[in-house]
């Protein structure tokens, strides 16, 4: 009797024993390191379950998306630590490419930290006039990080578009005010930036975003729209959603795909804190739009029609929305960012 209790005795314990190891190794099969994702490979595919989702506040907060919204909605995409949550299409679907307006420019200062940081620009305070014969004393103050950082005081007026010359004209015009005494959104300063980067590499814009920054994140098919030969530097790409996605995971990940750092560190995280501060809670990086609260940073590029790929650290969480919004409707657009701010509450801070 003593012997058979014994049998039961240790059968139940290494049965245990049994279940717990293959528990653990199930729960490791569902843990990725979300700061190396290797971005040429496919999302892993996660769900509202997710350990850190509120996921009666998440659904809440999608099921809540309002007609007036639906209507102008491409897509919606969410990664939380890495995976792949919500991958939302409300017209078109997973090939389609929708202009992303002026988030071209957070792609463009990308390419910046790689001239950069491989010696292929001097630094960010490198003069326009290295590369321009300029008219004004002023101008020739000009340097490259002004430009990244909008406090130029070169204009935002859109006409370069049409222009047969579009960089002379953007350089002919005066200056709204002097360099580094005011902040001032401009796209025909990143249309210089874009100029800048094909006179300092010998390559087109796309050639060298593509070799050294897009492809090696998986981001291949896409357009630009180019301006007399140089890629327009204010607008202009056409991306995916999940080239949104893979593109806002690459500066969670500080600048890296798996184990290679692709870009610097400290690139990413000068670009994307407070260099031009509004405010207590709003500023702009290296063509990057900063959200704090508290010490909680949320960094976004954001473009026309409401466009937005949101990073934010502390939540290991991305979001990029792709909407059509006509005429820059300011409803739209206000109850959208609204709407991120609600999806970003829906998940716990992991560090």
């Amino acid at each position: 009797m003593i012997n058979k209790l014994y049998f039961i005795i240790i059968f139940f314990f290494v049965s245990c024993s049994e279940i717990d190891e293959n528990e653990v190794e199930s729960s490791a099969e569902d843990l990725i390191d979300w700061t190396s994702i290797d971005l040429t490979n496919d999302f892993v595919v996660g769900n509202f379950d997710e350990k850190g989702i509120n996921k009666t506040k998440l659904q809440a907060e999608l099921d809540n998306i309002s007609d007036f919204f639906r209507s102008d909605l491409y897509s919606l995409g969410v990664l939380y630590k890495g995976k792949l949550i919500i991958e939302n299409y409300y017209s078109g679907n997973a090939d389609s490419r929708r202009p992303i307006w002026s988030i071209t420019k957070s792609v463009l200062s990308s390419g910046y930290g790689h001239l950069i940081y491989n010696n292929q620009l001097l630094n960010t305070e490198t003069p326009l006039s290295l590369f321009y014969s300029l008219d004004t004393a002023e101008k020739s103050s000009i340097n490259i990080g002004n430009l990244l950082m909008m406090n130029s005081g070169v204009g935002d007026n859109l006409g370069y578009v049409s222009k047969s010359d579009p960089i002379q004209y953007i350089l002919s015009e005066p200056l709204t005010f002097s360099p580094g005494t005011w902040w001032a959104y401009t796209s025909a300063g990143t249309h210089l930036l874009s100029d800048i980067m094909t006179k300092a590499t010998g390559q087109t814009t796309k050639d060298y975003l593509d070799k050294h920054i897009l492809n090696p994140i998986g981001i291949y098919n896409y357009d630009w729209e180019s301006i007399k030969e140089v890629h327009n530097g204010g607008f202009g790409i056409n991306f995916r959603l999940l080239d949104m996605l893979r593109f806002g995971q690459f500066y969670l990940q500080k600048g890296k795909s798996g184990n290679k750092q692709i870009l610097s560190q400290e690139w990413v995280d000068i670009s994307t804190q407070g260099l031009v501060n509004f405010n207590a809670e709003r500023g702009y990086g290296f063509l990057w739009w900063i959200d704090k609260q508290g010490d909680d940073i949320t960094y976004s590029a954001r473009g026309y029609s409401g466009q937005f790929i949101v990073v934010n650290p502390k939540r290991a969480l991305v979001i990029c929305v792709s909407s059509r919004t006509r005429n820059n409707n300011f409803d739209y657009l206000n109850g959208i960012d609204s709407f991120i701010k609600q999806l970003i509450n829906s998940f716990d801070i992991v560090q």
